[in-house]
């Protein structure tokens, strides 16, 4: 297996791709993540609502098809004077606005589409600690896997560079683009 490497934005850009972008695989994966989603969401004691920041911390890279899939839109983001009352001290993501709003939030990764909800992986539950307090018992099918939703975000990544780099996707596989600083 290769050594992950970190691209900058620009040296993702620049290398053009045999194929226009095609996201249907990703945007498949973000509609069965939003359909497990809703779900959670009618659990009792979900916390998590528009504004709420405080688990919103800087992504530093994603995978090419969702770096591609942001910046495919117009996105600038910056430093906001919003602070977490979770992790104090920490930056936020730039992509938030004054609000504590995502200002990409359908076109949102799969971390930020999951986090908070609940996730089961080999350390146990987890979720917002806010969120799902009173919650004493659930349904096992519930929680999202971890491991399966890294598995088919790296399969979506696979199929993505297969089509749009069929040249060169075994080396860009290991590849990671920074996003944010």
């Amino acid at each position: 297996m290769s050594e992950l490497r970190l691209l900058e934005p620009s040296e993702f850009l620049g290398l053009p791709p045999k194929s226009a972008w095609d996201f249907k695989d990703l945007e498949r994966l973000h509609a069965a993540i939003g359909e497990k989603s809703a779900l959670q969401e009618a659990l009792p004691g979900l916390a998590c609502r528009k504004g709420c920041h405080h688990c919103c911390r800087r992504i530093p890279s994603l995978l090419p098809v969702e770096f591609a899939y942001l910046s495919s839109i117009a996105a600038s983001g910056g430093d906001s004077s919003l602070r977490s009352e979770l992790h104090p001290g920490e930056a936020l993501c730039g992509l938030l606005d004054d609000q504590g709003a995502c200002r990409l939030y359908e076109r949102r990764p799969v971390v930020c589409r999951t986090h908070g909800l609940l996730i089961l992986s080999e350390a146990g539950l987890d979720h917002c600690p806010w969120n799902f307090q009173e919650l004493e018992e659930i349904d096992e099918s519930l929680p999202f896997s971890l491991e399966s939703l890294h598995e088919t975000s790296l399969r979506v990544n696979l199929a993505f560079l297969q089509r749009s780099y069929p040249d060169a996707w075994r080396s860009l596989a290991a590849v990671r683009v920074r996003f944010q600083s």
